[in-house]
């Protein structure tokens, strides 16, 4: 099928993906995953042509992460905080995913869940610990999980939540994010939503806020925190101009850039990351 025409047809259908299981949607497999498109908005005719040109996976049992993430059922992770990490295959043949799972539990000591919903989209749970790897080390670390697998992948590096978080919406937020960033010709090999964020946020169908605002009064608890931020965006992330606009020591600065950075996996020498900050800041 022709997504760039399905989705000059249907404006208001969605991209995510995987299929969906929901009755009220048809799901259309996509050059790059799915079409979900609302049966309201259809004529019957239409409903019945396009189920004729569908072909729906078999659902398969889903863990309790699962079910959380995909039909928001009632679950709650012991307590620490969580990211999603999700992993598209770039390809058409199927992926060895039990060798590759052996792998990548290799990798991570709290991955608490590994979900494969097609034949090319993985999402892995992980549950924060002080070996979790940095978003550059998980790069390296999927680009030889490529070359061992002989697989081309695209991966998107979601952000740590506390366990109360509602990670429903929030994986569709952020599975929106990753869905975004795969329309783009430019995008790297491993995405962060920070990295994303000035294009996503910006987009005018892009209306959900649920991941800024469960992140900024975490990431930003204090008023000391909001200042530091905004002097920072305001000189570019020149450390030595912010302690003098703050009549502070560099080293403070410095020490008080890298905690934030250390808890929050941002590097604010990047300006996508420094930007994605500004965007939390105004969720107050």
């Amino acid at each position: 099928m022709n997504e760039l025409q399905l989705q000059l047809i249907y404006q208001h259908a969605s991209l995510h993906a995987f299929p969906t299981y929901d009755p009220m949607y048809l799901s259309l497999p996509v050059q790059k995953g799915y079409l979900w498109i609302l049966k309201a908005e259809l004529s019957q005719t239409e409903i019945q042509l396009l189920q004729h040109l569908v072909v729906m996976p078999h659902e398969t049992p889903q863990s309790a992460w699962g079910n959380l993430l995909l039909q928001d059922q009632h679950y709650v992770p012991s307590t620490g905080n969580y990211r999603l990490i999700q992993i598209a295959f770039q390809q058409k043949r199927a992926v060895q995913f039990k060798k590759w799972q052996q792998a990548v539990k290799e990798f991570f000591q709290e991955l608490v869940d590994c979900i494969v919903l097609t034949d090319h989209y993985v999402v892995l749970i992980e549950k924060q610990h002080r070996t979790s790897l940095q978003p550059s080390e998980l790069t390296s670390l999927f680009l030889a999980l490529d070359g061992d697998f002989d697989t081309y992948s695209k991966i998107f590096i979601g952000c740590f939540y506390p366990e109360t978080s509602h990670f429903y919406r929030l994986f569709q937020e952020e599975e929106a994010a990753f869905m975004y960033s795969l329309t783009k010709s430019h995008v790297d090999h491993c995405t962060t939503l920070a990295q994303i964020s000035l294009a996503f946020y910006l987009d005018p169908k892009i209306t959900s806020r649920t991941c800024l605002q469960t992140l900024a009064p975490i990431w930003i608890p204090d008023e000391a925190t909001q200042i530091l931020l905004k002097t920072l965006w305001q000189q570019k992330g020149n450390l030595s101009a912010t302690a003098k606009e703050l009549f502070m020591h560099r080293n403070t600065i410095q020490y008080q850039v890298e905690k934030f950075q250390t808890s929050t996996q941002l590097n604010l020498k990047e300006m996508n990351d420094l930007y994605f900050t500004q965007l939390l800041l105004q969720q107050f």
